[in-house]
């Protein structure tokens, strides 16, 4: 129960994140299929098939840990391209919230499938 309070509010950071920065930038594509993925762990927890269900979620996992690590490192890649560490804390701050967000839904929701087999 505590894992499913801490994956929705996971969830919720992301959409809210997203919509924040679509605000900003009204025609980002990026952040639209960004919010679309913490979505599709909400409709697989419909699937009846448990085997099924499980290896989905294990997919989702392996996604949003990915997501994740390229956020982060984007942040710095582009910020030491433009050769100041100014702009990659800048970077790392302003996308945190994504960052942080996906790290925890891809832990928690890995952990969750653990318990479950």
């Amino acid at each position: 129960m505590k894992n499913d309070k801490i994956i929705y509010g996971a969830i919720s950071v992301i959409l809210i994140y997203c919509g924040v920065i679509a605000l900003r930038h009204p025609m980002s594509w990026t952040l639209a299929t960004i919010a679309i993925l913490p979505l599709v762990y909400i409709g697989s927890r419909e699937i009846g098939d448990f085997k099924t269900r499980l290896m989905i979620t294990k997919i989702l996992s392996i996604i949003y840990g990915f997501i994740s690590i390229s956020t982060f490192s984007l942040g710095i890649v582009v910020g030491l391209d433009n050769g100041t560490i100014w702009i990659v804390l800048k970077n790392l701050m302003e996308a945190s919230p994504v960052i942080f967000g996906f790290l925890v839904l891809s832990i928690f929701i890995y952990k969750k499938v653990k318990y479950e087999k």
